[in-house]
């Protein structure tokens, strides 16, 4: 019965409220409802997935009726978790994506990742923060610091 699910249920519910206050700023945490705001998923895939999925469903009313498809820029080198998620969501016609390539050392440039965002069109630009493969690192600190200054949402796979 409920009883054996309420512990749990609890235990969740402290967890979210214990991440809630290590993320939020002070004056946000009470802003926020935990429960609303903190989402826990079963792998790094879902969790990509969803960032991706639901960056690009919150935008899409902004594209309703006009000839432009949402805009993502990434770069050429991402976890299949992010790329096969794109490339699904580009075949329907549900975005346009811009891959930027890496360099020889396997990193992107920062400053042609920033040069791909258009403020008018681009929603989300995802960028991983070290590679799987080669262990290069990825310059997110300076694109999510530009996506914010122009409102464009920013991911990263930091797992």
């Amino acid at each position: 019965g409920p009883f054996y699910g309420a512990a749990p249920k609890a235990a969740v519910a402290k967890a979210r409220g214990q991440i809630m206050r290590l993320l939020a700023s002070p004056d946000d945490a009470e802003t926020y409802k935990p429960e609303e705001s903190i989402v826990f998923t079963g792998c790094g895939t879902e969790s990509d997935n969803m960032a991706i999925v639901l960056a690009i469903e919150s935008t899409s009313r902004l594209f309703e009726g006009g000839d432009k498809s949402p805009h993502v820029v990434t770069s050429n080198v991402e976890h299949p978790a992010v790329e096969e998620c794109l490339a699904a969501l580009e075949a329907r016609g549900a975005v346009e994506v811009t891959r930027v390539p890496v360099n020889s050392e396997g990193v992107v440039s920062a400053d042609e990742i920033i040069t791909s965002v258009d403020p008018n069109r681009t929603v989300l630009v995802t960028l991983m923060l070290a590679n799987n493969e080669s262990g290069s690192l990825q310059p997110v600190r300076e694109v999510s610091e530009h996506c914010r200054s122009v409102g464009v949402l920013f991911h990263t796979d930091a797992a």
